[in-house]
């Protein structure tokens, strides 16, 4: 599962364990993004930020994973396409799934070398609030997207951070640890 996690919150959480229970996986790999290529602005904590708050909020994770921080050694753009690589190459003969939410399916077909990614990965996508499940017109037949049901909903690190700009002092999405964190390093204000 990779992402921004800025700031990583619940939903993220619980899509990782409904998708870990639903395909039957045996760990969840988190891949904290160095620099995603689609997002529209630049990540607003910095990675050792970002990774310290996914610790935080994984600690009470129901089932087996690993935190890897492979796109920061690598530097750089964060292409899927080289972290599955890596991951084939690491643990050969795996199958892997790539869980992404709706809102990552509508421009799947934007990301670096879809194909040859589609070959190591099937897509495990969980519903998000405001998306619907339909894959963008331009994508290669032989992505393979597996929808994971999943609760809805609008919680997002966008409106997280927003949230916190404004002031507010509880967001209930947010794991206490992380949000302590946040305010202890002053993030997001």
């Amino acid at each position: 599962m990779g992402g921004s996690f800025d700031p990583p919150h619940k939903t993220h959480i619980a899509a990782a364990e409904r998708a870990r229970e639903f395909l039957d996986l045996d760990e969840i790999f988190f891949v904290p993004a160095y620099s995603a290529p689609l997002k529209a602005s630049p990540h607003e904590a910095p990675f050792e930020h970002r990774l310290k708050m996914l610790e935080i909020a994984l600690k009470n994770f129901p089932g087996k994973y690993r935190i890897f921080d492979v796109e920061f050694k690598r530097g750089g753009a964060s292409y899927s396409v080289d972290t599955a690589r890596f991951f084939a190459d690491m643990f050969k003969g795996g199958e892997f799934f790539w869980i992404i939410g709706a809102d990552q399916l509508l421009q799947l077909d934007k990301w670096r070398e879809i194909e040859s990614l589609s070959k190591i990965v099937k897509f495990a996508c969980l519903k998000r609030a405001g998306f619907n499940f339909a894959p963008p017109d331009g994508l290669p037949k032989s992505v393979r997207i597996l929808e994971v049901p999943f609760a809805e909903t609008p919680d997002s690190s966008t409106s997280a951070r927003l949230t916190i700009k404004n002031g507010a002092k509880n967001l209930d999405f947010i794991d206490e640890g992380v949000l302590n964190y946040i305010r202890e390093n002053k993030l997001y204000s």
